[in-house]
């Protein structure tokens, strides 16, 4: 083989090596300082913390792009003097596993684009935590807000069709500011604000299902008939070991609002009367904190009580409330995802519903769909799988006119594309023709 045609050949096999390490490598693009997102269809991680220094300025900006993701891999962004940590015009861009600290607007999403995902980040003394404005199917999940109780401060300001969901918000002057129509706030923990929840405009939302624990849990400027509850159904509930979700459970920092001290005959967690929160805004089934003394029998909600081991001071009602007292139990079952706790079918979670359950025993090992993987590692089949690491056997060995069959595995391509090159140099560098020239 000529020399010419095996550097032709050397050079299509690295561009398909590399071109094959990028595809199966988590990161496109590793970066340790603030710059410009400016790559459509990209993942963006981050491989050091960072302290951000310029005076009014933006840490990550993703402009004119689409499709683009920030994993910080739990690595913090801080600031004392920059306005912005990340700011996105775009669609579909995700924001993960991030530590924002110091800002005015941790993260700010701009009134183009939307479908973005903020999710699994925390945000500690920012004076906006998140700010979206007139943009619509944003996702805010699983993070977690502390402003430090800076006044002024708003954990998380929404407007528009967007969702906030399974996240903690608290030591804010105000928690949530909603401002647009049709919002989803559910499954959340608001606490140690000055106000709860802000209803600055609009209407049509759902917020239910939210653990209020404020000095003011709503406030209302323009308010328009939002929806505070759903109806009586048995769901996993925010507060409480009752079968039943209705609207939020709403307390006070001594422990005495609404939910503690309201009326509830038939003890099944939801308060007997309505709460009116201001105009035109009604909670009509607030959770009480009746659910210690309420256990539910039917065919459809399982007890995991027997008839050995009945509690006393406790009234036992069938689904329909029809018979009110009940002195034996037969044992059965909990339902899937749910365990027998102290007498009682506890929602315990499981792989998959979007919720490291680590007290439960879910962690990178057993449940990285819920958990994440660690920096260098990818999410398969629910094990975290190295993405560079160690290479196994041989570089190969020689074969037909003297060129070299690589035989190393996909997964260290990314790690050791400088080692190929290194190797295609030699070769390139030390093969003779059939003459010994």
């Amino acid at each position: 083989m000529k020399i010419g045609d095996l550097k032709k050949k050397l050079l299509i096999s690295l561009i398909t090596l590399l071109g094959i390490s990028g595809v199966f490598a988590t990161c496109d693009y590793y970066i340790d300082s603030c710059q410009d997102l400016n790559v459509s269809d990209s993942v963006y991680c981050l491989n050091t913390s960072i302290s951000y220094s310029v005076t009014h300025g933006t840490c990550f900006n993703i402009v004119n792009v689409n499709n683009v993701t920030l994993d910080c891999h739990g690595y913090s962004v801080s600031t004392s003097v920059g306005d912005k940590g990340v700011y996105t015009w775009g669609s579909r861009d995700t924001i993960k596993n991030c530590n924002f600290t110091g800002f005015w607007w941790a993260v700010q999403l701009g009134s183009h684009g939307g479908s973005n995902n903020i999710t699994d980040s925390y945000f500690v003394g920012n004076h906006y935590a998140i700010d979206i404005e007139d943009t619509n199917y944003n996702r805010i999940s699983n993070v977690t807000v502390d402003c430090g109780g800076l006044s002024g401060t708003q954990g998380v300001s929404i407007s528009g069709t967007n969702y906030l969901y399974n996240s903690k918000i608290r030591n804010c002057g105000t928690g949530v500011r909603k401002s647009g129509n049709t919002e989803r706030i559910i499954n959340n923990t608001i606490e140690n604000c000055s106000d709860g929840i802000w209803i600055y405009q609009g209407g049509y939302a759902y917020i239910y299902n939210n653990l209020l624990n404020n000095t003011n849990n709503v406030k209302c400027t323009n308010p328009n008939g939002n929806h505070w509850n759903v109806t009586k159904q048995k769901g996993y509930r925010i507060y409480g070991n009752s079968s039943y979700i209705g609207g939020n459970y709403y307390t006070n920092l001594t422990g005495n609002g609404y939910s503690d001290t309201c009326v509830d005959i038939n003890t099944d967690g939801l308060c007997d009367n309505q709460l009116d929160l201001c105009y035109m805004e009604t909670d009509y089934l607030p959770l009480s904190d009746e659910w210690d003394s309420y256990w539910v029998i039917s065919s459809n909600v399982t007890s995991c009580y027997n008839s050995t081991s009945l509690m006393n001071n406790v009234t036992y009602h069938d689904e329909n409330e029809i018979n009110p007292d009940y002195s034996v139990l037969t044992y059965t079952t909990c339902n899937e995802h749910y365990t027998c706790t102290n007498g009682i079918c506890v929602y315990t979670g499981y792989c998959g519903d979007g919720n490291c359950q680590i007290l439960e025993g879910e962690n990178q090992d057993n449940c990285c769909t819920d958990c994440g993987c660690p920096f260098y590692h990818r999410c398969t089949d629910n094990v975290c799988v190295e993405t560079a690491g160690d290479v196994g056997g041989g570089l190969g060995e020689e074969v037909g006119d003297g060129l070299l069959q690589m035989a190393i595995p996909l997964g260290g391509l990314a790690l050791f594309g400088g080692i190929i090159i290194i190797l295609i140099a030699s070769v390139i560098c030390g093969v003779k023709d059939g003459r010994g020239r």
